[in-house]
């Protein structure tokens, strides 16, 4: 029998109520706001949540923002439905909690929380280390080479798990992998900063290195706002990190690809789509029978609508399977 994950309340209650050993307290005192911009999970899993509080007595308002709202969109939002009418918890995701200004009592992030789960129940599922037992796993940025090492270990070991598990039930004739917006999430995004900061402070860096390390962070910032397409680390960059200190750093979609070809797929049966999505035609996924298209969540929306489009009308084939990461 599946797990009852939803509790089946009636109404709220006044006092702690106990059924079996679940307790349900009276939240009908609480104020929270649940914010974010939709997609499939944050849509399907707020609701939820906002439908369970409120038969707990929780005073909820969900502002959920369509999908692909521009970013000055979002922060006209946030200032007209959020800024100055809050003082109780937000629950709220990335995108809207950098353009929440006075900042409210409590602000957890909807990001955080889903992909905590989500690390868990992998784990559990796959036998994997206890994400809170494995602090490398956990830790905004690594601390050493040795731990931003182990922390790519951890995630490589849990991607190549649900890669064979998932080869197991169908094999694709090709798989497609695209570079952009890859280093937005971890563990990429936290052991390139990490990278791009030791190689800085190393009385080793020169000042053409750094000027080369400087232009990618404004780069990738540029991206996170929505905006720069490319994340792929320049060879100037790798090349001045080396320098620094010692250490040559790999390119998200190369350790993406070494994953699956660890798992057992032929190396030539797979391809990085090193163009703008923009280029991108009914010639890019061209392999016959299924395929993959593996790829961060944000290539399909984030940067020119346009190009966004265009991926999502390429990759929309009956035979495509499309794997968003993280």
């Amino acid at each position: 029998m599946a797990p009852h994950l939803e509790p089946d309340l009636s109404g709220p209650s006044k006092t702690p109520q106990r059924r079996g050993s679940e307790e349900h307290p009276d939240l009908s005192n609480y104020r929270l706001t649940i914010a974010f911009r939709g997609n499939r999970v944050h849509s399907d899993v707020m609701n939820r949540v906002s439908g369970i509080l409120q038969r707990l007595g929780c005073k909820v308002t969900l502002v959920e923002i369509p999908s692909g709202t521009s970013e000055d969109e979002v922060a006209r939002i946030v200032r007209r439905k959020i800024n100055g009418h809050n003082s109780g918890v937000i629950l709220s995701d990335v995108t809207v909690s950098k353009h929440i200004g006075d900042r409210p009592s409590l602000l957890y992030t909807i990001d955080e929380i889903i992909a905590d789960v989500q690390r868990s129940i992998i784990e559990r599922h796959f036998g994997l280390p206890n994400p809170r037992e494995a602090k490398t796993l956990l830790t905004p940025l690594p601390a050493s080479h040795e731990e931003a090492l182990e922390k790519l270990r951890l995630y490589g070991q849990m991607f190549r798990a649900m890669l064979e598990a998932a080869l197991q039930s169908e094999t694709p004739s090709h798989i497609y992998i695209l570079p952009h917006y890859l280093c937005h999430h971890e563990p990429f995004l936290q052991n390139i900063a990490y990278l791009m900061n030791a190689a800085r402070k190393s009385p080793k860096i020169t000042r053409k290195g750094k000027k080369h390390i400087n232009k990618f962070k404004a780069t990738l910032e540029s991206s996170l706002r929505e905006e720069a397409e490319d994340t792929r680390m320049p060879k100037e960059v790798i090349k001045a990190i080396f320098g620094a200190i010692g250490f040559v750093p790999r390119q998200p979609h190369e350790l993406v690809r070494a994953a699956i070809i660890e798992a057992g797929y032929p190396e030539h049966q797979t391809t990085v789509v090193n163009m703008s999505r923009g280029d991108i035609s009914d010639k890019t996924f061209d392999a016959k029978g299924i395929k993959w298209i593996i790829g961060d969540r944000h290539a399909f929306k984030y940067g020119q609508a346009d190009h966004a489009e265009n991926l999502r009308h390429y990759a929309s084939g009956k035979d495509t399977r499309i794997l968003r990461l993280p």
